[in-house]
């Protein structure tokens, strides 16, 4: 039930009819204006205060390129005919809009939007700035009453408001973009050079490797078969970011995945997951590639050390025994003919209902280490399956 009423599927439709209720009652003589306009000050404080709390990083890049832009529109000598509040009212609104877009296309919802050609996205980016644009504007001007102002203002001031109103929400996107690939998790210690020396953490690790790399460049063109590898990493990247993983590492045809130990049910949802999305897409794979891809992965906790690698190209390097132990629990599942292999490191730091979900797989020597683990699968998950078509 709490799973369904944080989903889209009912979120969406209750803040539609949260903002079509008072506008029925508003038409129909049943509400006053000033009581519209306070219920919508109210809902954009409400709004506003959750995207701060949970969207802090995402948000912050758009307040501060906005702050950076009104800024400069102030002091530039173009004129302003209405006070700061109708601003700070239009750019909340159209900061929200901005912010619901990156939220959907950051989901598991938005993965069709991010495999979508340049020109697609492109066409959707420019739908998405007139709506924004178009319902920013027409509900401030409705809050506010200034029907009569707007058909007096200026064609300067359109052409300046229309350039800062393009120019944020793409520098924000780019901005954002930068930080999506230095690690929203590490943007601030690559700024502040904390990963100039090593630092320890408390980590899980999960190291995943796909299936079959080697007979699908040997089966498929040397173009498709990179393609396929992209294609698998691309949604395997997704699945985890989504479940709060932060991907420090692409090893060619895997990757390597850090959690903080306190959330271990979600590194484990996020392999539920990515199944799950293999599994829906395994159609388009097939079309494309002849066959559908599939992984090993191996799950460790414990001490692993971060340090940047480089200056020109940024590397975050993770070291230590958790790492290696990790690697080889991936390996180990070809000899025990699983999927998925968890050491029994994780078992303190997970919920009842995900260890009540393990299969113990008995007490195994680790290559490379003097003392062996006793590890795990996830029930359902533990054995080879045939995928290719």
């Amino acid at each position: 039930m709490t799973k369904f009423l944080f989903s889209p599927k009912f979120l969406i439709p209750l803040l539609i009819l949260l903002n079509l209720a008072p506008l029925a009652a508003f038409y129909t003589d049943h509400l006053h204006v000033g009581s519209l306009a306070l219920i919508y000050w109210g809902e954009c404080a409400l709004i506003g205060a959750t995207a701060l709390f949970f969207f802090a990083t995402r948000l912050s890049v758009f307040v501060i390129t906005a702050m950076a832009a009104f800024g400069i529109l102030k002091f530039s000598g173009v004129p302003l005919p209405v006070d700061d509040t109708v601003h700070l009212t239009f750019w909340a609104l159209y900061g929200l809009c901005w912010l619901i877009y990156i939220e959907i296309t950051q989901s598991i919802h938005g993965l069709s939007l991010r495999r979508a050609s340049p020109t697609q996205r492109l066409g959707l980016y420019i739908i998405m700035l007139g709506a924004a644009l178009s319902a920013s504007f027409g509900l401030t001007v409705f809050i506010y009453g200034l029907m009569t102002l707007v058909e007096r203002l200026p064609t300067e001031f359109y052409m300046y408001f229309l350039a800062v109103a393009v120019t944020v929400p793409t520098i924000s996107i780019g901005l954002l973009k930068i930080i999506g690939m230095v690690g929203p998790n590490h943007f601030v210690q690559f700024l502040t050079g904390t990963y100039h020396h090593p630092v320890e953490r408390e980590r899980i690790v999960l190291f995943l490797d796909m299936v079959g790399s080697s007979a699908n460049a040997e089966r498929l063109p040397p173009k498709d078969a990179m393609d396929l590898i992209a294609r698998f990493i691309f949604d395997a990247t997704a699945i985890f970011r989504i479940h709060g993983g932060d991907i420090v590492n692409y090893t060619g045809d895997g990757l390597v995945v850090l959690w903080p130990r306190k959330h271990a049910d979600r590194a484990l949802a996020s392999v539920i997951a990515l199944r799950a999305q293999l599994d829906s897409s395994r159609h388009e794979y097939r079309k494309l590639y002849k066959t559908v891809p599939d992984f090993r992965i191996g799950i460790h906790s414990g001490p692993v050390v971060l340090q940047q690698i480089g200056e020109e190209k940024l590397f975050l390097g993770v070291y230590g025994d958790v790492v290696n132990t990790a690697a080889r629990l991936e390996q180990m599942n070809k000899e025990l003919g699983t999927k998925i292999l968890l050491s029994d490191s994780l078992l303190r730091d997970l919920s009842q209902n995900w260890q009540a979900q393990l299969e113990a797989m008995g007490h195994q020597s680790v290559r490379g280490k003097t003392e062996g683990i006793t590890v795990y699968t996830i029930n359902g998950q533990s054995r080879n399956t045939a995928v290719a078509a």
